[in-house]
């Protein structure tokens, strides 16, 4: 039997069932979910195995799609000096679930 795709009331719902009354820096409470038109629900990198009971999310709100920009700019130059802490689990637009279509490279042979 397949499953079915959680929606994004579904992610909220869980989130705030989650966190309950603990708090993290930054996190949105149910109006700014339903009011902000990009959510990004993220995952600790590590935690997956701790907890057993399912994921625990922290969530971003962000004004527009072009904000995760330098997540995932970062992520490409810099994961090896710093290992990202977290990695995207869902972005939702206008509640919406979005999927990255594609990623451009530009590349510059360096003159001596």
């Amino acid at each position: 039997m397949a499953t079915a795709e959680k929606q994004f009331l579904d992610y909220v719902q869980e989130h705030e069932r989650t966190w309950g009354n603990e708090t993290y820096a930054g996190k949105p409470n149910l109006q700014d979910f339903l009011g902000a038109p990009v959510v990004v629900f993220w995952q600790v990198i590590g935690a997956e195995k701790d907890i057993k009971a399912g994921p625990r999310y922290t969530a971003t709100t962000h004004k527009a799609l072009d904000e995760l920009e330098d997540y995932f700019a970062k992520l490409l130059f810099r994961a090896q000096v710093e290992p990202p802490k977290n990695r995207v689990a869902q972005i939702f637009a206008n509640g919406k679930p979005v999927r990255i279509k594609g990623v451009k490279v530009e590349f510059e042979v360096r003159e001596k």
